[in-house]
């Protein structure tokens, strides 16, 4: 088998026992006609979950390879280890606490096996909380097709992690020169999306779990990802000066002022409003943002009644 695995689905988990076993068995129900291998690197959870592990990997040994970390490595070389230990010729990327639909993996080979210009294929999710409730019916909807790096940069990412299905074509060094401690998903999707394009399927094919993950640390944004985006931002526009991406940027910082309003924080939402305007102006949602600034309780008041008027039309 290990001659012939179409695809590695490489799972990241740490103390996740209420979320690991339905994840797991998400993948081994796919319907597909390949063989594939799924790994697990368990960061050294304490909850259980590699103990599940275990047992499930004892009733499918010909499927799970657990990976189990003896010491904690943090989410980042817990990813690239599993990357780089893949043997199928395509990595699907899974969260340890996200689901797959039965078709998905053979939906993405599809498109893959007919589109070589393709780099990555995606596709939409519907939204769930931890007990398993549909929050919301799309994690975010586009149109079928091909995207390029412009489009990624546009809306950064504008598909879940737990999506992306990749050309299993990097070696080692890439992935060891690609890896740093706060190393996030935006910064692999941008630089795999050099190498070509993304095909984003109109479909949910998976279910994300919200508010489970990283984006959110001590109820702030968590301030690596704003880190991510300037870095890739500017090293982008080094290479590539264009006011078109430099809009797209100071479109990608004020989002961030609006994710700290949704979740209260008064000071970042402030920050990332000015830092937004002093990239450059794009929108009159900046001068909002920027005049009200002045009292940030307003402004933090003002991005809660916005969240909550696009909650009711969704």
């Amino acid at each position: 088998m290990e001659n012939n695995i179409k695809v590695s689905v490489c799972i990241v988990t740490y103390n996740q026992i209420q979320f690991i076993e339905s994840c797991l068995l998400s993948v081994v129900n796919q319907n597909c006609d390949f063989n594939f291998e799924i790994l697990v690197g368990d960061d050294c959870s304490t909850d259980g979950t590699r103990e599940r592990i275990i047992e499930l990997a004892e009733k499918y040994p010909e499927m799970i390879r657990p990976i189990l970390r003896t010491s904690n490595v943090g989410v980042a070389k817990n990813i690239v280890e599993l990357y780089k230990l893949a043997k199928g010729e395509y990595i699907a990327h899974l969260d340890g606490d996200d689901l797959m639909r039965e078709n998905k993996l053979k939906m993405q080979v599809e498109i893959l096996e007919n589109k070589r210009d393709v780099f990555y294929c995606t596709h939409d999710m519907a939204v769930i909380d931890g007990d398993g409730e549909v929050i919301q019916e799309s994690y975010r909807a586009w149109p079928q097709g091909e995207y390029g790096i412009i489009d990624l940069l546009s809306q950064l990412p504008f598909f879940a992690h737990s999506s992306k299905v990749f050309r299993n074509v990097d070696g080692s060094e890439f992935w060891d020169n690609l890896f740093h401690v706060d190393l996030v998903d935006i910064e692999t999707h941008f630089e795999q999306v050099k190498k070509g394009n993304i095909y984003h399927i109109d479909s949910k094919l998976g279910c994300y779990r919200a508010k489970i993950g990283i984006s959110v640390k001590s109820k702030k944004v968590n301030p690596i990802l704003p880190k991510a985006t300037r870095k890739i931002f500017t090293n982008y526009l080094k290479d590539k000066p264009s006011k078109k991406v430099k809009k797209l940027y100071a479109k990608a910082i004020l989002a961030y002022a609006y994710q700290s309003g949704v979740l209260g924080d008064k000071l970042m939402a402030k920050e990332y409003s000015v830092e937004s305007f002093r990239i450059g102006y794009y929108s009159k949602v900046q001068l909002v943002f920027l005049t009200l600034c002045f009292s940030p309780l307003l402004l933090t008041l003002f991005i809660k009644v916005i969240n909550n008027m696009r909650r009711r039309k969704k």
